[in-house]
């Protein structure tokens, strides 16, 4: 992996962490297996997304209007298992033809 450094080391409950690596550079190097685990994880969750939203509505830190998990199902719904992973990111938008 390419870590990116992001600033001097911080002290952060005893670890030292300076460097990141960038969340697009992570997908793309990383597409075809992580691609695989989030596209089943995914699919899973929308098979049975009720644990999923107790979990969020239990969470005073978290809102159901952050997770697209309907817009995620639908695109599985319409696309198959092989959607595209930065569909199902939402970094690329849905081109339809008119």
């Amino acid at each position: 992996m390419n870590f990116k450094q992001i600033g001097n080391a911080v002290d952060y409950y005893g670890m030292r962490t300076p460097f990141v690596i960038e969340r697009t550079k992570l997908l793309r190097d990383t597409e075809e297996n992580m691609g695989k685990l989030t596209r089943y994880y995914l699919k899973q969750l929308c098979q049975n997304p009720e644990p999923f939203w107790q979990f969020i509505d239990n969470n005073p830190y978290l809102e159901r209007s952050d997770i697209q998990l309907d817009r995620i199902c639908q695109l599985f719904k319409t696309y198959g298992d092989d959607v595209d992973l930065e569909l199902l990111l939402g970094e690329k938008e849905i081109i339809t033809e008119l």
